[in-house]
């Protein structure tokens, strides 16, 4: 018989080796968390990052699993692929492929010779100092691999004489996982033969971290009192990979609300997964697929979905992240992410402020925009705010994960130590003394030229110059003087028959005693705001009296009651749409 033309027919040959399965080797998946770097610190944009995880698939196709070193050089290329861009989807294609011991074709020679220039001009970087231990350690595992992608280069040589760099213990097994011979061999079709055939494994969860928690104000209901307000809540993650089909759905978040289904489909929580996932999917590249994150938020509370709109959504969007990264926060937050990943404020961000005087203290990230708001802080003398919490401000969602971070980066690491003495030696000192500690402002200055957004140093070393404001702007002002009248709130809700004197005499105590205190932080030209709020306030003292009088002849007052009542209610109306207006915030 004639053979055909001899490359053809090895051509033909090679052709259907490629497509059988391999019957000496195994291959054994990367595991996905134990990294020997972290993401988040490495001195490279997503942009980059991408690049650099499709040139790994490039290189981890061209190795070919012929033999336990080429199988485990291939895991460990797929293991880099997969920490530079954790939602790549050619990068678990292969390691299904692999882990099935199907041969793949080579791939385009150009295609493979300019995925390891790339690779090697950037380990060129990663390796120095300046880049830092993330990278260093990045660059070890990343020597390792292009040492055995491509042995005839230069660096490649030194490469191997060094040995075995990178940390890939926990994370790639070591060659003699990948010389296991295969327990399964071909069989007849038909009934089986005594034994059930291998299951292949199962593809390595996207997941990197189940559970996660930040901190961010959020309106909620207390189910022990039924008493509703603003709370400095922990919002609870926790994450979980779908089975079957529907490991192919997009990243979803849901939100056990009791006003609403717990699904992304639940609105008005729709649009803020959709909001947060286009964010992320910016920041991060393509996502993972088949993951579900869960959020609850506090611990014995009802959360209003209605009444927060989007206000979870920096601290969702920090959760969902630390899902799929393996970066866990710890952090309050406060914001509104973007489609185009920014960061907002969100409405009402001075209620959300003020709230947190109670809080847990600690790290506290917001927005830019929040900086304007600060200073009003130093004018109503709450200067020990800024040594409970150590504010850094974020410009985009980048930034928001980055500076929430449990193990933050080296530099910022470095900063919040600065700031942890300077705090550490107030003592039992007043604030404003020991600010006034030129050597004190100094120490501040200096975090505040190294890192800007450095929120409480630059606001602490304000205090210390005695520059700060005396007074608040008229925007601040009404935002403070609404909140100090929402203890009324209820008046307007109640029923009239329920009014009772000594409710209406502790609600008019409260707020008057905070009101007044409030007139000295008035400029002159907004007096009228204070005058609008303080006239209510005499408005509720007055129907306070005419309902103890109602209480005690109700024929006679009953009519002068009613009366006094409506008057209140609306004033209580107009000075809330003064105030709003005023407030210009949502």
């Amino acid at each position: 018989m004639k053979l055909p033309h001899l490359p053809t027919y090895l051509g033909i040959c090679a052709g259907l080796l490629a497509a059988l399965p391999l019957q000496a080797g195994c291959f054994a998946a990367p595991t996905e968390g134990a990294l020997a770097f972290r993401r988040d610190r490495l001195p490279l944009d997503a942009e980059r990052m991408l690049d650099l995880s499709a040139n790994l698939c490039s290189l981890a196709q061209a190795q070919g699993g012929e033999n336990p070193p080429q199988r485990r050089s291939a895991a460990q290329m797929l293991a880099l692929a997969l920490a530079l861009q954790p939602g790549n989807p050619d990068a678990r294609r292969l390691v299904e492929t692999f882990t099935k011991n199907e041969l793949k074709p080579a791939g385009d020679a150009k295609q493979i010779d300019a995925a390891r220039n790339q690779l090697w001009q950037v380990l060129a970087w990663l390796e120095t100092p300046a880049a830092g231990a993330d990278a260093n350690a990045l660059a070890a595992c990343l020597g390792d691999v292009m040492a055995s992608a491509e042995p005839q280069h230069p660096h490649a040589e030194a490469l191997r004489k060094l040995g075995e760099q990178g940390a890939w213990g926990g994370w790639v097994e070591p060659l003699e996982a990948f010389r296991k011979a295969e327990a399964t061999k071909e069989t007849p079709s038909g009934p089986a033969q005594g034994r059930l055939p291998a299951q292949p494994t199962a593809a390595a969860s996207p997941i990197l971290l189940a559970a996660a928690m930040v901190t961010t104000p959020l309106w909620s209901t207390d189910k022990a009192t039924g008493a509703t307000a603003m709370r400095a809540l922990p919002v609870h993650m926790s994450a979980k990979w779908k089975d079957g089909n529907a490991r192919a759905e997009p990243l979803s978040c849901a939100l056990d609300a009791p006003q609403a289904p717990v699904t992304p489909e639940s609105s008005p929580f729709k649009l803020t997964s959709a909001t947060m996932v286009a964010a992320l999917a910016k920041d991060h590249g393509p996502l993972p697929t088949g993951v579900a994150v869960g959020l609850v938020c506090g611990d014995n509370v009802d959360y209003l979905i209605e009444r927060n709109h989007s206000a979870i959504s920096a601290a969702a969007a920090v959760l969902m992240s630390a899902a799929i990264t393996g970066c866990e926060p710890s952090a309050t937050v406060i914001g509104e992410v973007q489609a185009d990943g920014s960061l907002k404020l969100p409405p009402f961000f001075w209620d959300k402020l003020r709230c947190l005087a109670d809080g847990p203290g600690g790290r506290l990230i917001l927005p830019m925009e929040a900086a304007k708001y600060l200073p009003a802080m130093l004018a109503l003398e709450q200067t020990s705010f800024f040594f409970h919490y150590e504010i850094l401000l974020a410009a985009n969602l980048h930034e928001l994960i980055e500076r929430s971070a449990k193990k933050p980066s080296p530099e910022l690491a470095k900063l919040s130590a600065n700031f942890l003495e300077v705090r550490s030696k107030l003592g039992n000192q007043r604030p404003t003394e020991y600010l006034a500690n030129r050597f004190v402002r100094l120490r501040l200055d200096e975090i505040v030229h190294e890192a800007s957004y450095h929120a409480s140093a630059r606001m602490l070393a304000l205090q210390g110059s005695g520059d700060r404001p005396a007074s608040l702007t008229r925007n601040i002002l009404a935002n403070e003087l609404r909140r100090l009248i929402r203890p009324m709130a209820w008046i307007a809700s109640c029923q009239v028959d329920k009014l009772s004197n000594k409710s209406l005499s502790d609600t008019c105590d409260v707020c008057l005693r905070d009101v007044e205190h409030l007139e000295r932080y008035a400029e002159i030209r907004d007096h009228e705001l204070y005058t609008q709020v303080h006239d209510l306030v005499i408005a509720l003292r007055t129907l306070t009296r005419a309902t103890h009088d109602r209480s005690i002849n109700p024929k006679t007052h009953a009519v002068p009651w009613r009366a006094e009542f409506t008057a209140f209610s609306r004033s209580y109306q107009a000075v809330g749409e003064s105030l709003h207006r005023a407030a210009a915030d949502g």
